[in-house]
């Protein structure tokens, strides 16, 4: 398949590919691309001969037309940075995402790979009594633990109170209530679960058209949704609100962000054993992330795939507090237990899965971790910062590598490839998916130019001719198998 996908590049990519024989140089040093296709790195090692080297190139001296002039010189076979991500997915798929980040990294800038931290404070401001807010739901992200906090730093005489309501049977005249006590107090109000409450939808659709048409509104009122994406919910309520979506961030390094960048300076500062609660509050955020990353690992992480979210984050960090706080010396047992068997725990219904989950706690809540030398993984990248201020921690969280490595989850390193390769596949459709739908009928939109080149490859194999049958008789029948499964 990739001998084929580099024939294709020869043919659909024109310019430096053709131009300058790539195949036949590809072909004479099979074995120089070999070793940077299995280098550690690929997408950060410089591409073999000259097709990676660009030290004789020279920059142009004067202005053209001027006497003396010398115009630059470059290397004609070294590749362009978007080449470069051509030839790492022909080669290497499963390297492709972090090509991409690379790229984007190297054209924009570092902060178009790393997703902020929610702040619902930057969000409110665009925000009006009658704009509700709706938060996108995702697998593994619970925005109302950071709703409540929200409500609760409200400054000002008046403080809205936060009425939150769960969608579903019989809860709507409830809600209808509620809504309208809020216009006149000045209260927020929260609506979950909205996707669950389909047959109520059409009514909160229309309370929100009538929001301060015939009866004033109140200046501070709010009204907040959660949902899961559904069909059923109102496209007039979507296109008239601000939507937010908190997805879980991908990788360590970002989920360590997620959760640290967060927390308020006054509750890291605010435990009476600073010591051993920076470091197991570091400790604890890092066992998060690394539960929630198992995931992409598919059986090989866990045997059932757990929603695993904030909410149990943020009961384990006030447990932990309140330990600390309460009692003389570190309950180690009672931590563990209530952490893993509890607050994680009662999420997870496999008793293999349980053990693993117990078994990476203990790895962490321990008293080791507590030793500035404890490392959290065999490379010694991970671990407990000294103690310091919340931004020191978060400058060592930044500092961490973008890509974890599978010794991290104590994995093989092929573990990694299967999750990789449908990351890149994903991309590539998400970027495929938003191309023009009505363009002129190429033969490369009706038949995959893999399959093109299998025909090619064989022919020329055989020395014979591709008869026009065989070109366009498949591309005919790809076009026609939609239709005939919808009249089936």
């Amino acid at each position: 398949m990739a001998w084929e996908l580099v024939n294709a590049l020869d043919i659909m990519v024109k310019g430096v590919f053709e131009e300058h024989g790539f195949v036949e140089s590809f072909v004479k040093n099979i074995d120089d691309w070999d070793a940077w296709r299995n280098s550690f790195e690929p997408h950060k090692e410089p591409l073999p001969g000259e097709w990676g080297d660009d030290s004789n190139a020279t920059e142009a001296i004067g202005e053209p037309g001027e006497e003396g002039y010398v115009p630059a010189t470059k290397n004609p076979k070294f590749l362009t940075a978007f080449q470069r991500l051509l030839l790492l997915k022909v080669l290497k798929p499963d390297k492709l995402s972090l090509g991409i980040a690379e790229y984007v990294m190297e054209r924009l800038d570092k902060r178009f790979v790393e997703v902020p931290p929610l702040q619902l404070s930057d969000v409110f401001q665009d925000t009006s009594p009658t704009v509700p807010v709706i938060f996108v739901l995702t697998t593994g992200a619970d925005p109302t633990q950071m709703l409540l906090e929200f409500t609760a730093s409200q400054t000002g005489e008046h403080k809205s109170e936060l009425h939150i309501i769960s969608l579903g049977q019989g809860q709507g005249p409830k809600a209808e209530a509620t809504m309208e006590d809020a216009k006149k107090d000045g209260d927020w109000v929260c609506l979950q679960n909205c996707h669950l409450a389909t047959s109520w939808l059409p009514r909160l659709e229309k309370l929100i058209e009538d929001i301060g048409v015939d009866k004033p509104v109140h200046d501070d009122f709010r009204l907040w949704l959660m949902s899961m994406p559904s069909a059923a919910f109102p496209v007039a309520t979507l296109q008239a609100s601000i939507k937010l979506t908190n997805e879980p961030p991908q990788g360590v390094r970002a989920n360590l962000i997620g959760t640290v960048g967060v927390i308020k300076e006054e509750f890291f500062e605010s435990c009476t054993k600073p010591e051993p609660w920076k470091k197991l509050f570091f400790a604890l955020s890092f066992f998060h992330a690394m539960i929630q990353e198992r995931r992409k690992f598919g059986p090989l992480g866990w045997n059932v795939k757990y929603e695993f979210n904030e909410s149990d984050l943020r009961c384990s960090m006030e447990t932990l507090k309140m330990f600390l706080d309460e009692q003389d010396d570190v309950p180690w047992e009672s931590l563990v237990y209530v952490t893993g068997m509890i607050n994680y725990g009662g999420r997870v219904t496999d008793d293999n899965d349980r053990k693993c989950l117990m078994t990476i706690l203990n790895q962490y809540y321990t008293e080791a971790v507590l030793d500035d030398d404890y490392r959290m993984s065999e490379s010694g990248t991970y671990y407990a910062p000294q103690q310091g201020s919340l931004e020191e921690m978060m400058t060592y969280i930044r500092g961490l590598p973008m890509e974890e490595q599978p010794e991290v989850f104590g994995m093989h390193d092929n573990a990694l490839v299967a999750y990789n390769v449908s990351e890149t596949n994903r991309i590539i459709d998400t970027v495929l998916s938003i191309q023009p739908r009505v363009v002129s009928g190429h033969l490369h939109r009706l038949w995959p130019v893999a399959s093109l080149l299998r025909l090619r490859c064989r022919c020329t194999a055989t020395h014979r001719r591709v008869r026009p049958l065989e070109l366009f008789l498949p591309a005919h029948l790809l076009t026609l198998t939609p239709l005939a499964r919808r009249c089936a």
